[in-house]
């Protein structure tokens, strides 16, 4: 199997058929496990439960699962904990070794009963025979019960969900972030913006640490620079992602809201602004929101639908709250047929969350005329404007 250092393999699987992650769109994924050998055999985390047979399998490539004496569970979460008693049962002596938390979550998921179970707090020290494995417990990295584990005589960090991305590992370990940048600000913006303050603090135990490799539970494995990188990249994502870029992410029933949103576009790329535009009928969810993480302002557009805006738009809307869009400016557009309630509602609910308002609601009724095009490639232009001006 794939040896990380001398006594540290790879035992995980690769899911290369995996679409859907939470509803993260993803194309494959990974399960990270790490066997550890030495006076004591140690098992880092487990693999969802479909591959606990493939988790048995490449252990038993290196050793006996029966010679296994811990399973050290870092996060209780399914993807991470599921083949957890399938293991047990051919590890008939191996002791569980997490927090108190974790405990918990998996006593009441799996029945596992507290003789299996050796609770560990942070700073505690597990000594093996040629080094030591550090507990540093790190709550809400992105669950309660998230626990680093880290060898100073091998300067590796194991980060379950942090700093991992969730595609396939493969390569297993790479050395720059380059090629998987997008993947992983898609696996932060949806699984850890919401707690960016605790992903502060985890970047802080990350960079006091300072690792040679950091080793998670989804993705390649983090060496050297790619260390550095991918530190660099949470920092910004965390405390200042916004940067001159505006997306325009709306939904159109009969094109009129959409044709709005392209000569917004138009105006905008003539100040020399990025723009993305998104159709939310045809663009992934996950992937909007991580769009959206960077963008300095973000306009958003409906039709009035019934008494309000389209309900893909609700849906979005809850994503965007979820990204904390404090630092954010924006505009609602869109058109209407006899009530233009639904863009004002839009308008209203932007302001809720946190979006700062650059200017009233954008409200045109059927589809813009020849007048109304070149005012709308105007607005567009002052909008690129205040972005300039203040990212």
């Amino acid at each position: 199997m794939r040896k990380i250092q001398e006594g540290i393999f790879w035992v995980g699987v690769n899911d290369w058929q995996l679409k859907d992650f939470h509803g993260l769109t993803v194309n494959g994924g990974s399960y990270n496990s790490y066997l550890i050998l030495s006076d004591k055999n140690i098992l880092i985390d487990t693999v969802y439960e479909k591959y606990a047979e493939d988790l048995l399998k490449n252990i038993e490539e290196i050793i006996p699962a029966k010679n296994l004496d811990y399973i050290f569970l870092l996060h209780s979460e399914n993807d991470h904990s599921s083949s957890l008693p399938y293991i047990l049962n051919y590890a008939e002596k191996a002791k569980i070794l997490c927090t108190k938390k974790c405990a918990g979550f998996i006593k009441k998921l799996y029945q596992i009963p507290d003789e299996r179970i050796n609770l560990i707090k942070d700073n505690d020290v597990i000594s093996l025979k040629n080094f030591s494995i550090k507990v540093y417990e790190t709550p809400m990295v992105h669950w309660p019960d998230t626990t680093f584990a880290y060898i100073p005589e091998k300067n590796i960090l194991f980060s379950t969900d942090f700093l991992g991305t969730q595609i396939p590992a493969e390569p297993l370990i790479i050395e720059n972030v380059s090629t998987i940048i997008e993947e992983s600000r898609d696996y932060y913006t949806f699984l850890m913006r919401a707690y960016w303050e605790q992903a502060v603090k985890g970047i802080d135990k990350v960079v006091d640490l300072s690792p040679e490799i950091v080793a998670p539970s989804h993705g390649p494995i983090l060496k050297g620079n790619a260390v550095k990188e991918m530190i660099s990249n949470y920092k910004r994502w965390s405390l200042n992602p916004e940067t001159k870029k505006v997306v325009i992410a709306y939904v159109s029933m009969w094109k009129g809201t959409e044709k709005i949103a392209k000569l917004l576009s138009e105006g905008i790329k003539k100040e020399n602004v990025e723009v993305k535009e998104i159709d939310l009928a045809n663009f992934p969810f996950s992937e909007a929101i991580s769009e959206t993480l960077e963008a300095g302002a973000v306009l958003l557009g409906s039709p009035t639908f019934v008494k309000g805006y389209h309900p893909l738009m609700h849906a979005f809307l809850s994503f965007l709250e979820m990204i904390k869009p404090v630092c954010k400016m924006g505009m609602a557009f869109g058109t209407y047929g006899w009530a233009g309630i639904g863009v004002k509602a839009l308008n209203e609910k932007m302001k809720e969350i946190g979006v700062k308002i650059l200017c009233d609601p954008l409200l045109i009724n059927m589809t813009p005329d020849e007048n109304e095009e070149k005012a709308i490639i105007e607005k567009g232009r002052e909008i690129a404007k205040i972005i300039k001006e203040n990212y």
